[in-house]
């Protein structure tokens, strides 16, 4: 499955995603996705998932790290704040829930959702590029993709320069690190 455009894997991936059902996170990743993670930072940067999107929160919730959310500003920026399941959120204008209290923050590390991911760390979201933004001027920030096990591209995809690569790829049955850096 090769295909020529974002466009087309975009297209492609949605339908693989659309396709999973609820994740069964098994308490073995958990423990690994914690011995990884160890002394690397304090605050998860996560996401309130929508539609078929993969929740994070069974692994924000094993981690035990204070967790962040996104929150987006004008002219296609994001910023982060403390937040949790049970704080009050508002609508954005994608409909996606996000905090209306909570001080702003600076994750150590990101969970990330997306459409797909390659082996070299790769990471094909969207389009908004919300993530690659707010990434290029944090670049220090631990960057795991977060998906289903269909959502790791055995293919190349297409990588743009305004790209931010994946330190680590997260899905039920493993985790995939890329780089050695963190």
């Amino acid at each position: 499955m090769t295909f020529k455009t974002k466009s087309d894997y975009r297209h492609f991936f949605k339908t693989i995603r659309q396709r999973e059902g609820e994740a069964n996170w098994s308490d073995t990743i958990l423990r690994d996705v914690q011995e990884t993670l160890k002394g690397k930072g304090e605050v998860l940067g996560i996401y309130m998932p929508v539609g078929d999107e993969i929740s994070p929160w069974p692994v924000a919730q094993a981690l035990g790290f204070k967790t962040a959310l996104p929150v987006t500003l004008p002219e296609r920026g994001m910023a982060f704040r403390s937040a949790g399941l049970d704080d009050p959120m508002r609508k954005n204008t994608f409909d996606i829930p996000e905090p209306t209290q909570g001080g702003w923050v600076i994750p150590d590390i990101l969970l990330i959702p997306l459409l797909a991911c390659d082996g070299k760390g790769v990471r094909l979201g969207t389009g908004g590029g919300y993530y690659d933004r707010y990434l290029a001027s944090y670049p220090h920030i631990i960057r795991i993709g977060i998906g289903y096990d269909a959502q790791f591209s055995k293919d190349k995809l297409p990588l743009e320069g305004h790209d931010m690569a994946l330190h680590a790829f997260l899905c039920p049955s493993r985790l995939i690190e890329f780089s050695h850096e963190f």
